[in-house]
């Protein structure tokens, strides 16, 4: 894949070529005419927020290397996936239907989902169909990698409800309870696994037991991306509503 790169320093950025565009453009398309499409593109799921090109260069910028093509639509599609589930949370569903949604990702069955009402029923289904299509793609010996990635989402679902909890009762949690669970939702500790599910052979079963153990660089860049999300929110999307995050109480307080 053709491409150019400029050095200011330190740092390097990629300047696509003609051809690396079309490429991309080509991706971005089948992506949103047939995967995304068929996600949320449906009655039941309307509401979710069409971020296939937010996503794909989002991952873009964790891996621009040919090899990774694989690795990237894995990734980018995981990015989707957790989009809408932190919709359904934040701005769809009640929290006893939360909840249903958050016990059948747990079991993470297919049977769970008799349970659920029809737009989180929808979304389920879909969900476990994508991670069974990832588990296909992969190779007999890489297909360990899906477990790592079933437990990182099962753990994104368990900071949704409880953000949702907190919100629903109105509790304002202390610093550290806040931390505990708003660390989780940022999802970078699910991207740390999510990256590595189409990866090559760097991506051992090592590398994501060290994914999977929170490592000290992904605890400080979920605190870092935690506060800096609470306070934009707080600023430019809710700044009369009560400041349920105690980073933002604090700030409001002080």
């Amino acid at each position: 894949m053709p491409q150019a790169i400029r050095s200011c320093g330190s740092v390097q950025s990629i300047i696509p070529t003609s051809g690396v565009t079309t490429s991309l453009h080509t991706i971005l398309a089948l992506m949103k005419q047939r995967w995304w499409k068929d996600l949320a593109l449906t009655k039941t799921l309307s509401f979710a927020r069409d971020r296939v090109v937010e996503a794909y260069y989002w991952i873009l910028g964790v891996y621009y290397e040919p090899q990774f093509s694989r690795a990237r639509v894995m990734a980018t599609k995981i990015v989707l996936i957790t989009s809408i589930l932190d919709d359904i949370y934040d701005d769809y569903s009640t929290l006893e239907e939360s909840q249903l949604l958050t016990d059948a990702i747990q079991r993470w069955d297919f049977e769970a989902v008799d349970q659920l009402p029809e737009y989180s029923k929808d979304f389920f289904l879909k969900l476990l169909f994508a991670v069974r299509e990832f588990e296909t793609e992969l190779a007999a010996e890489e297909k360990f990698r899906i477990f790592y990635l079933k437990e990182a989402l099962k753990s994104q679902a368990r900071a949704y409800f409880e953000e949702s909890r907190w919100r629903d009762e109105k509790y304002v949690p202390t610093l550290e309870e806040h931390l505990g669970v708003s660390k989780m939702s940022t999802t970078y500790p699910l991207l740390a696994s999510a990256i590595l599910v189409g990866m090559g052979e760097v991506a051992t079963k090592e590398a994501f037991e060290w994914a999977a153990s929170f490592p000290k660089i992904v605890d400080a860049s979920s605190a870092i991306g935690r506060i800096m999300n609470d306070i934009t929110s707080y600023e430019v999307i809710n700044p009369h509503d009560f400041p349920h995050s105690p980073v933002v109480y604090g700030l409001v307080m002080w």
